[in-house]
């Protein structure tokens, strides 16, 4: 019960300290994170809006691992929305597809 209890408040300081030191994160961390809240369904949907711009600043310095990341963070049926971050993250998979690893 204790546990339960707790978790909220957990994720409470977790999420305010992402909002607090985003520009500290690297993308890699971010893409990590979105991919993270996906389990969390449409619960913390405000970090995506607060770390998709960030992804989108520097979309074309990804890793193809981070944009697998952020692909599936990003795509949650759950989420109220869907984030302009898709189209473009699609868009990359689908111009360089012959060229990215299996």
């Amino acid at each position: 019960m204790v546990a339960e209890q707790a978790r909220p408040k957990i994720f409470a300081v977790i999420i305010k300290h992402i909002k607090d030191n985003i520009d500290a994160l690297n993308l890699h961390e971010l893409c990590e994170i979105s991919l993270i809240l996906r389990h969390f369904g449409e619960a913390y949907e405000g970090i995506y809006e607060i770390i998709e711009p960030f992804i989108l600043s520097k979309i074309n310095t990804l890793s193809e691992l981070d944009i697998v990341f952020a692909l599936q963070g990003f795509y949650n049926p759950k989420l109220n929305k869907r984030f302009k971050i898709l189209d473009v993250l699609e868009s990359i998979v689908i111009d360089q597809a012959d060229s990215m690893n299996k």
